[in-house]
């Protein structure tokens, strides 16, 4: 999910695309009667019920459509989808089921803060971290 307001982007680890496991955790990141953009995925239907949701037609060859002063898309996640793909292929290569969250965690983070300067990007990472030890047993959970 992005905000496109902040440009925040939250990501997370489901075990399938059907609407009894995307309602629950769209439900717990997204404010009530907020406005939400996506694919025509059927599992997305029920959305209008809490939420101002538009949809788009990739399958019509739609990518964006403007609503007046408000464009219509999903191309921010699918931009963000592209870069996780990338950095775990050029990055890591491979990754697995166990650790997903946790690579997703990590591009969500940069994906977030792409527009700040390295050392900024730097120290918020040691505002993250402070007071936090990363102990061998947690990181292979």
């Amino acid at each position: 999910m992005v905000n496109r307001e902040t440009g925040e982007v939250r990501a997370l680890k489901v075990a399938s695309a059907e609407k009894s496991i995307l309602l629950p955790k769209i439900a717990l990141n997204v404010k009530d009667g907020s406005t939400i953009c996506t694919d025509t995925l059927h599992a997305y239907k029920d959305l209008k019920k809490f939420y101002k949701h538009h949809t788009i037609k990739h399958e019509a060859g739609v990518f964006v459509r403007r609503l007046e002063a408000f464009k219509v898309h999903t191309n921010a996640i699918k931009g963000y989808w592209s870069y996780v793909k990338r950095g775990i292929y050029g990055i890591y290569h491979w990754c697995s089921k166990k650790h997903i969250q946790k690579y997703l965690n990590e591009f969500s983070f940069r994906y977030s803060k792409r527009a700040f300067t390295a050392f900024t990007k730097f120290e918020n990472w040691f505002e993250v971290c402070e007071g936090k030890k990363l102990v061998y047993a947690n990181l292979i959970k």
